[in-house]
């Protein structure tokens, strides 16, 4: 019985520091895509290149894997092709700044960016690298928690399940 305590509190304190890894885990890769959230939130065709741009230097330089996915590897978890679709809205960006703003264009690129191009884009995008980020650091830093969780659980379940036999007789 000691044996099962034992195990069952090393797998309970494995679960609460992996589970604390995962916590940081989570907050990194939020803070990694905190640029498409500028981006989105900015008033100005210029700024939103400009963040957009920022992401993805960050985004080449930070060694993701090629895809934010382990076994369906599909286009659109492709890390490169969120970066040429990003490129892309950050070019459309560049573009529309060099309009005139009282023009009727550019209040109306302005509504498809902000609408359309960067509410769709950006929501799959940051999801794509948010998983990407968490794939880097390995499966196992991100879900270890659960399975120290499950058998510490099943090991204090089997504490108590002894205890109360003891009890019985």
């Amino acid at each position: 019985m000691k044996t099962c305590i034992v195990i069952g509190l090393i797998a309970l304190i494995g679960a609460a520091v992996f589970g604390g890894i995962s916590i940081l885990n989570g907050i990194k890769a939020g803070t990694f895509t905190s640029e498409l959230r500028l981006a989105y939130a900015a008033s100005t065709p210029q700024s939103k290149a400009q963040y957009v741009r920022s992401f993805i230097a960050k985004a080449e330089s930070a060694n993701l894997p090629e895809y934010a996915a382990w076994i369906v590897q599909r286009p659109e978890n492709s890390v490169r092709m969120q970066l040429d679709i990003l490129d892309g809205l950050a070019a459309r960006c560049e573009q529309l700044a060099t309009l005139d703003p009282s023009s009727f264009g550019f209040a109306q690129g302005m509504t498809q960016i902000t609408q359309d191009e960067f509410e769709y884009t950006l929501s799959n995008t940051k999801a794509v690298f948010a998983k990407a980020f968490c794939i880097q650091y390995g499966w196992f830093s991100m879900y270890a928690w659960f399975i120290f969780l499950g058998i510490g659980v099943l090991f204090m379940c089997i504490v108590i399940a002894m205890v109360d036999n003891d009890m019985r007789f």
